[in-house]
């Protein structure tokens, strides 16, 4: 998928298994960008919207709304989709 930023972002396309001590870290990471604001910060950095971070992630642009403003969480398989593609965008902005 291309981001309107142009950044090219290659989502996990099989289960997330998370019985690894990486994938955990990955959701504890994930949901602390949420509540510290972090992943909002990333996003708009990158020049995405709250709808191609949804589509990689695969769901509705509310609820990555709902993750970034601290209001909800994300579930364990999406809270590693989402941090995977916010560590795409930081290393995509990096360069």
């Amino acid at each position: 998928m291309k981001l309107c930023c142009g950044t090219v972002i290659t989502v996990l396309t099989k289960p997330v298994d998370l019985t690894g001590p990486t994938d955990l870290g990955r959701v504890t990471r994930a949901r602390r960008l949420g509540k510290s604001g972090q992943g909002k910060r990333i996003r708009q950095a990158a020049d995405a919207s709250l709808s191609d971070i949804a589509r990689e992630v695969g769901v509705h642009p509310a609820t990555v709304y709902r993750w970034e403003e601290g209001i909800t969480r994300p579930g364990a398989e999406h809270a590693a989709l989402w941090e995977t593609v916010l560590a795409q965008l930081v290393e995509e902005l990096a360069r």
